[in-house]
């Protein structure tokens, strides 16, 4: 029977859906968890919401380049507004003794002097202030502006790079410190059997209590041994996951395995050689502090540029309006002069203010000295840091060198004594003996490993944080 069109159509769509909601096999790996610190890390996150703020402020000190216009509007009612003043031309005339015939006829009533005052009064006010010359105080405020959004960047990226060499740190440590608790483990099993052996031995009376009691408190030396590693294996997953904010970060959803083959290559060994100079100039710490000077002597000329009987000069433009009724709809308003237009040049500077300025000045120049000095002696401490770095590193590899020829000749131990063991000619406690000796070999090897990628990717933070 022949399936139709619409029932295979159905069976792809169902197909589909359950690819897409199959959830995905494995856990976040380093690419995926950078990512996270790049977009889910709060102190990252607060240090850009610090650059757009000073993004804005560099929008204000631009803003001093132009005209600042203000504008005042008033309206005034008058309750008791002044009365109209009249003159009543016949009462004058009556009291005058006129001679006879020349008396004058009735004026028709009062004359008008003064029409009153109006309920309402109007002010209008426009002024625009144009700075024309500041000694260069306005650009160079702008400059400090621009240069503090750099320091905000280089902040970030030296933050970000700090950040994501401490992510592989915590996780080559937690993947080592696993292998750790696996080798510790086998160590519980081997040390149980041995105060198994060692009790049946004083049962028997082929020992004393004190050997019996000496392998307890080596059980209890490898099991607390085993519950600080999980101490320590959960308090590193707690900081993988505050680095990339997954707060419930569990070690099962951590897939990462350290590349042991890069960190003991020979491209690794010719970075070790790197001159003072190669060094320093890879570094954004130095290009931040560079930035902090070059804002230094800038603060330094502002203060310069501040100092008595340096006048700034402005222009300034008035326009305004005074009358009772809006502009151009007065009574008589071409014949009013209520409309005034005033042009000022201001000039303003300090005189004397007790010295104050004088110390600016001087606090300003100490700290481009502070400055400078700062970049010598951070200069001085990366070169000693990556020494001691490339030092600890080259002890790390013969550390881990020992630690397997240590772990050769105790596999090699162990096959003798098993052999002796399947003979009968040996012991089962002194095969379990070797097989702790190994377990100890591979611990040290284990946590040489963890100090050799701890100094490896500090190598790497110190070479590669290009400061481009």
């Amino acid at each position: 029977m022949r399936r139709s069109r619409s029932t295979d159509f159905r069976s792809i769509i169902l197909g589909c859906i359950l690819i897409l909601t199959t959830p995905l096999i494995g856990g976040y790996d380093l690419a995926e968890m950078i990512e996270l610190i790049d977009s889910q890390n709060s102190d990252l996150s607060t240090m850009r919401l610090s650059i757009e703020e000073s993004e804005y402020r560099t929008f204000s000190s631009r803003a001093a380049r132009f005209p600042t216009i203000e504008g005042e509007i008033l309206s005034t009612y008058i309750t008791n507004p002044i009365a109209p003043v009249y003159v009543y031309p016949d009462e004058i005339l009556a009291g005058i003794d006129w001679p006879a015939g020349m008396e004058p006829s009735s004026s028709g009533g009062p004359v008008e002097l003064y029409g009153g005052q109006e309920p309402t009064y109007y002010q209008f006010n426009l002024s625009i202030t144009q700075p024309v010359f500041t000694w260069g105080k306005i650009t160079d405020s702008i400059e400090i502006s621009d240069r503090d959004v750099e320091v905000k960047w280089l902040e970030l990226y030296i933050e970000r790079d700090q950040l994501e060499t401490t992510l592989e740190i915590l996780l080559d440590t937690l993947w080592y410190l696993q292998r750790i608790e696996e080798i510790v483990n086998q160590q519980l099993i081997q040390v149980s059997r041995l105060v198994e052996i060692s009790q049946q031995n004083f049962d028997n009376g082929f020992i004393l209590k004190d050997e019996v009691l000496s392998a307890e408190i080596r059980l209890h030396e490898v099991q607390l041994a085993h519950d600080s590693l999980s101490v320590d294996i959960s308090k590193i997953c707690n900081e993988i996951g505050n680095l990339i904010g997954i707060y419930d970060l569990s070690v099962e959803q951590i897939d990462h395995k350290p590349d042991t083959a890069r960190m003991l290559s020979r491209e690794v060994q010719e970075y070790l050689d790197t001159s003072s100079e190669t060094l320093i100039s890879q570094q954004r710490s130095i290009e931040l502090i560079d930035t902090y000077i070059s804002i230094s002597k800038l603060a330094e000329r502002i203060k310069k540029n501040t100092i008595y009987w340096k006048p700034d000069l402005a222009l300034r433009f008035d326009l305004g309006y005074a009358g009772p009724r809006l502009p151009l709809i007065e009574r008589d308003w071409y014949r009013q002069d209520d409309i005034s237009l005033n042009a000022t040049i201001a000039i303003k500077t300090t005189i004397w203010d007790g010295g104050s300025q004088l110390i600016d000045q001087a606090l300003s120049t100490i700290g481009v000295e502070q400055a400078i000095a700062t970049r010598s002696s951070a200069v001085n401490q990366i070169i000693h840091t990556f020494r001691q770095t490339v030092s600890q590193y080259q002890y790390a590899q013969y550390a881990i060198d020992y630690a397997t020829k240590k772990i050769e000749v105790n596999e090699e131990t162990i096959s003798f004594k098993e052999q002796q063991f399947k003979n009968g000619i040996g012991m089962e406690t002194d095969l379990i003996l070797a097989k702790l000796d190994l377990y100890v070999s591979r611990l040290e090897l284990y946590q040489s490993y963890i100090d050799l990628s701890t100094q490896y990717h500090t190598i790497q933070a110190l070479l590669f944080a290009s400061a481009n």
